[in-house]
């Protein structure tokens, strides 16, 4: 038996202390998404369809590798509970350039970031 998923599932979704030092590194934002992929597919989640889509030539982001996917995996964790009929989780990894009009919209300087995008779409939901 392999208690590591357990282990790991435990070691993310635990809060965080408030003092909590992060070890923010250069990542490819691709390797902890699809390490937390091979995690949540070991438990079964049946009604729950999980797809990550990791951008080829990601740039490195400057990160917490363990704690960048604290919010995708609590998604997914709490998403049984939130769809008892099942439903279909996405996790997308890309490059983006914000100029200064999107830079006004969200508050920050224009340039050069690393998108995470999660999207939980409900079972009923079609594809357009």
């Amino acid at each position: 038996m392999d208690v590591r998923p357990r282990w790991r599932v435990a070691q993310i979704s635990s809060p965080p202390s408030r003092r909590q030092t992060l070890d923010s590194k250069p990542t490819n934002m691709n390797h902890p998404v699809h390490d937390l992929e091979e995690l949540v597919r070991r438990p079964v989640l049946p009604a729950i369809h999980l797809d990550v889509v990791g951008l080829a030539g990601l740039r490195p982001a400057l990160i917490d590798p363990g704690q960048s996917v604290n919010a995708p995996l609590n998604l997914y964790i709490d998403a049984p509970n939130a769809r008892s009929d099942g439903g279909r989780i996405i996790i997308e990894t890309a490059n983006r350039w914000n100029d200064e009009a999107a830079g006004r919209q969200y508050d920050f300087p224009p340039g050069r970031y690393l998108s995470l995008c999660v999207s939980d779409i409900p079972a009923r939901q079609r594809a357009r």
